[in-house]
């Protein structure tokens, strides 16, 4: 089982107001470099294609069972459907490029509890909560 959690970057160095005083999150500026694809591994390089988008603020990611799982914290949108969009684009254009199976989710929960401390029961709990 191969778990890896990434450091969080974010276009912004804007608070996120919807995260509790409780989390800890190392914030860093995204350079906006493309990544080296072949260098990389699939949730490194799904981040930083995230990351790429201003409207994306921060974005964790793990592997797990030949399926990339993604949460996002995005800028407000109010426009479900432009919430709709954005994600089926990500989905669709990350499963193309890594050739897996891509799941991404705005879900706060989801966000919060990815770590590099994950049990494979963990994991399987997140992966049921985003399908």
């Amino acid at each position: 089982m191969n778990v890896q959690i990434l450091e969080v970057y974010t276009n912004s160095f804007a608070p996120l107001p919807y995260i509790s005083k409780d989390v800890q999150i190392s914030l860093a500026p995204y350079d906006g470099e493309e990544l080296d694809f072949l260098n990389t591994s699939s949730a490194e390089y799904a981040v930083g294609y995230a990351l790429s988008d201003a409207r994306v603020r921060a974005a964790r990611a793990f592997e797990y069972d030949g399926e990339l799982i993604m949460a996002l914290l995005l800028e407000p949108m109010y426009l479900k459907s432009e919430r709709d969009a954005l994600k089926a684009e990500f989905e669709r254009k990350l499963s193309e490029r890594l050739d897996m199976s891509v799941k991404i989710t705005f879900d706060m929960e989801v966000y919060r509890k990815i770590s590099e401390q994950m049990s494979e029961g963990e994991m399987q709990y997140l992966c049921a909560l985003v399908k």
